[in-house]
């Protein structure tokens, strides 16, 4: 189980990666969407900014971890999942305090189930 849940982490981190290196962050992306009119991904490219700047995404990915270790069956499972996937992209989306956090909590929660 912990395996699966490192590959959750490294999924996260290739979704996180992409949405960084190829929509947020390239300058010829940036200014196509200052004057109208605007390609249709610019406002999914302002709000995965505004969320990745605002801890929304490792937010989450630490509530994800927190109801791992407190619900049992499949409320763990579920937060496993959550915490795995959403602390892998913040780990590029500049949410590295709280992913830090969040990928070990799930990790444990984890082996935890594993063990049981």
């Amino acid at each position: 189980m912990p395996v699966v849940a490192l590959l959750l982490a490294a999924l996260g981190g290739v979704i996180g990666d992409h949405i960084r290196y190829d929509l947020i962050e390239p300058v010829a992306r940036a200014a196509a969407c200052v004057e109208p009119p605007m390609p249709w991904w610019c406002i999914l490219r302002d709000a995965l900014r505004i969320a990745s700047q605002n801890f929304v995404i490792a937010g989450g990915a630490l509530l994800g971890a927190l109801a791992a270790l407190l619900y049992r069956g499949r409320g763990a499972m579920v937060g496993i999942i959550v915490a795995m996937v959403l602390g892998g992209m913040g780990m590029f989306l500049y949410s590295t305090a709280l992913a830090a956090i969040a990928i070990p909590l799930g990790l444990v929660r984890a082996a935890m189930l594993d063990r049981a």
